[in-house]
């Protein structure tokens, strides 16, 4: 049963947080809080996979916290389990529209609580497999390290066969502390602007900032993202990117593998970072070559010659958001200019750094 997933109980009796973490314990990590801003907190530093929420907290209530994450660009589709003192028939239709998957009588039965967790991690793990792509113009949606992990292996495996896919990692510089809860918070509001085509999607990686995965995107889109992320309204400031870009696959050549692309982002990250804010870098590699050297990314630093470059490639003119700047996800071959296959071979960065573990 153990895929070590993250589960977040938020309660402020103590007793109850030993009992619901012995209860849980076999679905992998469980961290706890016991005040509500300390679960958004913990929630935004590390998304955890599912959350169990008291309804009655010593600062808020628990449909005020449910509300907060709704609103946050992290947290906004993350499943939560309500634990009500009083009946659930009575609580929930106070929580109509805030995403609450059930809700259980304190205290809850242990098995009947085992199977509503397993159901739901299950649930979400179907609804990940068969993810389909957003409507244009919606949000990029937020996924913790397993669940990125899994939409990368996806796309490497299928995505890469007409179009290129763009990986984009972006954190602080090498002299800046690393991301904490709100920059993290503040970094995804920017990404959500900026990725709002239909099979985008972010990768919350605790400390290490976030990752951005782009179908259908070459090189000069990643470093249009990359300009829009660093030098955009409302980003961060000491902030550096770096990505890598893999080509159309040849038919019989086997996938790339997760490890190799993410290491390939981290590789450019660090060079970046190592480079100073407003940095970006590529690491560029030809199948059946090997992996170059992080490079420069060519105009980042001209104003807005980026922009216009992936414009006129594309055929449209370059605006404001980055939905104007590149081709629909899914466009014919026609409207997606290709670039150099690009990618690269290194180990890949670390997992999550762990939370308040029960």
């Amino acid at each position: 049963m153990n895929r070590q997933y993250d589960l977040l109980i938020v309660d402020d009796d103590p007793t109850q947080i030993v009992v619901l973490g012995a209860m849980l314990r076999p679905f992998g990590q469980v961290r706890f809080a016991k005040r509500g801003a300390d679960a958004l907190r913990l929630a935004r530093q590390s998304i955890p996979d599912l959350m169990l929420l008291d309804l009655q907290l010593p600062d808020m209530d628990g449909a005020a916290v449910l509300a907060e994450m709704r609103r946050s660009p992290l947290l906004a589709e993350v499943p939560v389990l309500v634990l009500s003192g009083t009946e659930p028939a009575q609580a929930l239709p106070g929580l109509h529209g805030l995403g609450v998957v059930a809700c259980l009588a304190k205290p809850p039965d242990g098995p009947v609580l085992a199977a509503c967790v397993q159901a739901e991690l299950q649930a979400a793990l179907r609804r990940l497999a068969q993810r389909r792509p957003r409507g244009s113009g919606e949000p990029a949606a937020a996924f913790n390290r397993r669940c990125f992990d899994l939409l990368l292996g996806l796309a490497c495996q299928d995505g890469p066969r007409e179009g290129p896919l763009a990986l984009l990692r972006l954190a602080p510089t090498a002299l800046q502390p690393a991301c904490d809860a709100p920059v993290l918070e503040s970094l995804a509001r920017a990404v959500r602007v900026a990725a709002r085509r239909p099979g985008d999607c972010i990768g919350h990686l605790g400390a290490d900032g976030l990752a951005l995965l782009l179908p259908d995107t070459d090189a000069r889109g990643a470093a249009c993202v990359a300009r829009q992320l660093l030098q955009g309204p409302g980003c961060p400031a000491g902030l550096a990117a770096g990505f890598v870009v893999l080509a159309p696959a040849a038919p019989g050549l086997p996938p790339v593998a997760p490890s190799m692309l993410m290491g390939a982002a981290e590789t450019a990250l660090q060079a970046a970072r190592a480079a100073g804010a407003g940095q970006a870098r590529q690491v560029l590699w030809q199948r059946g070559v090997g992996a170059g050297r992080a490079l420069p990314v060519p105009g980042l630093d001209n104003g807005l010659g980026v922009v216009a470059d992936v414009a006129a490639a594309v055929g449209s003119p370059a605006g404001p958001t980055l939905a104007a700047e590149l081709p629909a996800a899914g466009a014919t071959p026609g409207q997606t200019p290709t670039a150099a296959p690009t990618a690269a071979l290194t180990a890949a960065p670390a997992g999550r750094p762990p939370g308040d573990a029960v």
